[in-house]
């Protein structure tokens, strides 16, 4: 018979087994989490080739040189600076998955926390987890996401997490330093993070047993001191961008992005109807669902953070909200540069996460659920459900996380190449990678991708890869047109010659084109395979 321990008292017993359970919880979500990354975003994931080869580049100048995109603007300095920081030892696939792991797990711990501070049943943060890719495989609504490759918005969702768990604990100062690293991260996610919670605080009822007035003063004050000290790395070089454009060469800028490479992310006159039908029938959902649960006081403020991102979307589809061409909207160089600062991306992200906790602590909270029968204090779970509801809960959650792990994407690896011509890209980025100068520059074809990653060679210009600068993004444009119409004038004769090829060479820096449909070419390539030929300009 084993006696129990006598300086062991039963509440430092329940605090050591909350514990267990709180890191078995973390260890679940982050598991889920990263088999859904590393399954249905294969390495380089969605954005993984524009954010780590400029981190590359970052750290090594020489690497790459004369790459337009990576030798532009540098604004996420912060991921840079920490991701970016392995691309100094160590190729780019690895730092992709070390990459992953760490965002990952801060996404986790972010996710874990403020999910127990909503329920007090023990599972539901891994619950809600689930629920929440198998929404994500359905669809979003301005191409949002949180779980995929490694780029500073997974960082900056994991930090806003925090941000919110702190912020209904009233720990005003981890509160601060948690909201300025999102900012830091990814400042687009972290400045309408702070809009809304600042809207859900303020309808926040005063809690019982604060501290004095001075206290709390004080509190707040450090926190804002805490959040202003860690956003600061981040905003830097946004303020650097936002103060060094001319008017002209803005506007230009904000046309671009709103009407060409950013319009399915902030005109939402471009969403699909599925998009605002799926949207408006979650939201509906979760407000249904909601009222059947027991609203706390933490679960009020979440919904009201919710809520505040909801009016942020609305707000941005009456600004975008109008006839097309863009420039038919009254005002419209104004609404422009409003939409450039994505207001959907923070609903489009946290209203899946309302509904899948809703529906997750509804279903733990049934009145035939033991758990709910029993008298338990928030932030106290019993595990006295019985043995079949437990299997059904877990079967029912691996069902939903294979199932939207392996539904077709497009978002998996954004690319027409497939099968046997992405084995012949790959081929051919590799022949480049050994046979051509350091200092070679590229033109790459339409389908072109990762090329960066794979050949390690620049590119003149890349139609994923735009700059955030305002000069940067007209310059992009400008090289886009300058091939579009050299292409079609140098055709007439149904060929290109080694006069043509001498004269875009002369104006452009360009050594060496990749084809695929591009020709025919009045020279022999350099190297050739079954989808590609690589040709090295006179």
């Amino acid at each position: 018979m084993i006696e129990a321990e006598p300086n062991r008292s039963p509440d430092r017993i329940w605090t050591s087994r909350l514990c267990q359970s709180a890191v078995a919880v973390f260890v679940a979500v982050f598991m889920v989490f990263f088999a859904y990354s590393a399954v249905r975003f294969p390495v380089p994931g969605i954005n993984e080739p524009h954010y780590l080869t400029k981190a590359k580049h970052f750290h090594d100048p020489t690497w790459c040189v004369g790459d337009f995109f990576l030798e532009s603007s540098s604004p996420h300095i912060v991921f840079y600076s920490t991701v970016g920081l392995l691309t100094r030892w160590l190729p780019l696939d690895a730092v992709a998955w070390i990459g992953r792991l760490v965002a990952i797990a801060l996404l986790s711990v972010g996710w874990t926390t403020l999910v127990r501070r909503l329920s007090k049943h023990t599972w539901v943060p891994c619950a809600s987890a689930c629920l929440l890719l198998g929404l994500a495989a359905v669809g979003n609504f301005s191409g949002e996401w949180l779980v995929g490759g490694v780029e500073g918005k997974v960082f900056a969702y994991g930090s806003l997490f925090l941000t919110l768990a702190m912020l209904i604990d009233r720990r005003w100062i981890a509160a601060g330093a948690c909201c300025g690293l999102t900012v830091a991260f990814h400042p687009v996610v972290g400045v309408w993070g702070i809009l809304a919670a600042g809207l859900a605080l303020g309808r926040r009822a005063v809690q019982r047993n604060q501290p004095s007035c001075e206290t709390l003063i004080r509190n707040i004050l450090l926190g804002m001191v805490a959040c202003a000290v860690c956003a600061l790395p981040g905003l830097l070089p946004v303020f650097k961008l936002l103060g060094e454009t001319d008017a002209t060469t803005s506007f230009r800028a904000n046309y671009i992005q709103v009407t060409y490479r950013l319009a399915h992310h902030v005109d939402p006159m471009m969403f699909s109807a599925f998009a605002y039908i799926f949207y408006a029938l979650l939201t509906v959902a979760w407000l249904c669902v909601r009222r059947r649960t027991d609203r706390s006081a933490a679960e009020s403020f979440f919904a009201t953070f919710v809520l505040g991102t909801m009016l942020i979307a609305v707000v941005g589809i009456l600004i975008g909200l109008g006839p097309r061409p863009i420039e038919t909207m009254p005002w419209y160089k104004f609404r422009m540069s409003l939409l450039r600062f994505y207001p959907f991306r923070l609903f489009d992200a946290v209203l899946p996460m309302a509904f899948a906790v809703a529906v997750a602590e509804w279903f733990a909270a049934r009145p035939d659920q033991p758990e709910a029968q029993a008298s338990v204090s928030v932030g106290q779970a019993s595990n006295r459900q019985p043995v079949a509801t437990v299997l059904c809960v877990v079967v029912l959650c691996a069902v939903i996380v294979v199932a939207a792990t392996l539904a077709p994407t497009a978002n998996g690896r954004p690319t027409i190449l497939t099968g046997r011509r992405l084995d012949d890209w790959r081929a051919a980025c590799g022949w480049i990678a050994t046979n051509t100068p350091a200092n070679a520059v590229m033109l790459t074809p339409e389908e072109s991708w990762a090329f960066k990653w794979y050949a390690e060679r620049a590119e003149y210009v890349n139609l994923k890869d735009c700059p955030q600068d305002a000069a940067g993004i007209v310059e992009w444009n400008r090289r886009l047109k300058f091939l579009g119409k050299w292409t079609s004038d140098n055709y007439e004769d149904e060929q290109y010659d080694a006069d043509e090829l001498r004269s875009l060479r002369q104006r452009t820096g360009i050594t060496h084109i990749v084809a695929s449909r591009l020709g025919p070419i009045v020279t022999d390539p350099v190297y050739e395979n079954r989808s590609f030929r690589v040709y090295a300009l006179p």
